[in-house]
């Protein structure tokens, strides 16, 4: 395991056993329920790449293409893409539908 104190990059086509070890290991975890053919979907990559490369916000980031992962979107009741979860020790604490900006997304994780 790496002692670094932030999360150096968002991890990309989580699968379900994937997620569920980040929740429980991780302090904050927000998961992204995106598609590659939703447009607002694309336009958050690089607002989340910052996110995740930013030293002020300690988050696990992880990406669940709900394409090839239908079930997991269906397990999280995921109505809308994109959503962001947010998990705490292991239990969600928010959830927002729709596109954020960088600013936004820190504002999301930081709030809580």
């Amino acid at each position: 395991m790496s002692n670094a104190s932030y999360n150096q990059s968002v991890i990309h086509d989580v699968e379900e056993q994937q997620l569920q070890e980040l929740i429980q290991q991780h302090e904050l975890v927000l998961v992204d329920f995106w598609a590659n053919w939703c447009g607002p979907c694309i336009m958050m990559e690089k607002p989340l790449e910052k996110v995740a490369q930013s030293k002020e916000i300690n988050c696990t980031i992880a990406k669940v293409n709900t394409v090839t992962h239908p079930k997991i979107a269906d397990k999280h009741n995921v109505k809308g893409l994109p959503t962001l979860k947010l998990f705490k020790s292991g239990e969600e604490v928010k959830q927002f539908a729709g596109a954020l900006s960088y600013s936004e997304i820190k504002k999301f994780i930081l709030d809580h």
